[in-house]
């Protein structure tokens, strides 16, 4: 995972949700349940999408100074 141009190896579960409008996570399932999501992504700022060949893992580019 990376974040700001740091490589980060600790790996944390999160449960995610896909809508049309955004990708929502959460810290577990309790949580979705109980809570406001940990997190959200709007799908409007994804700028490209890229699948790893086993496609297993992907990476979402996202335009910041675009967000609201």
């Amino acid at each position: 995972l990376k974040r700001g141009g740091i490589l980060r190896t600790t790996w944390q579960s999160r449960l995610f949700v896909l809508t049309g409008e955004a990708l929502t996570y959460f810290r577990n399932v309790e949580d979705k349940v109980r809570s406001a999501p940990a997190g959200l992504i709007p799908l409007s700022s994804v700028t490209d999408v890229v699948i790893s060949p086993d496609q297993l893992e992907f990476e979402m580019n996202v335009d910041v100074a675009g967000s609201s």
